[in-house]
């Protein structure tokens, strides 16, 4: 099953009609989404100064669950668009947005 994963379209994470320097999303948390062909593996990183962002959480799920469960974590840690990052198993669709 091959994911494709749309942050505007799927509604993940929460948008911001603020525009924010590099730093400020660097203390901001941020989440990235590794897609693998049957699992897929969400990690959310708390905000840092420097340069290492600690874990807060890494959780493995189905590819039918990917975009509801990113959802609920964005929500729960207030996760900007900004900050969220999708890798696909095949690096040439990897994209950052």
């Amino acid at each position: 099953m091959n994911i494709q994963i749309n942050l505007d379209k799927d509604r993940i994470g929460n948008r911001s009609h603020l525009n924010y320097s590099s730093n400020q999303l660097l203390r901001m948390p941020c989440m990235i989404i590794k897609i693998y062909t049957g699992k897929s593996i969400i990690s959310v990183f708390a905000g840092s100064r420097g340069v290492d962002r600690p874990k807060i959480r890494s959780q493995q799920v189905r590819d039918a669950d990917v975009k509801r469960v990113a959802r609920s974590l964005a929500n729960k840690f207030k996760i900007t668009r900004e900050n969220i990052e999708v890798l696909y198993e095949n690096s040439t669709e990897n994209k950052n947005p």
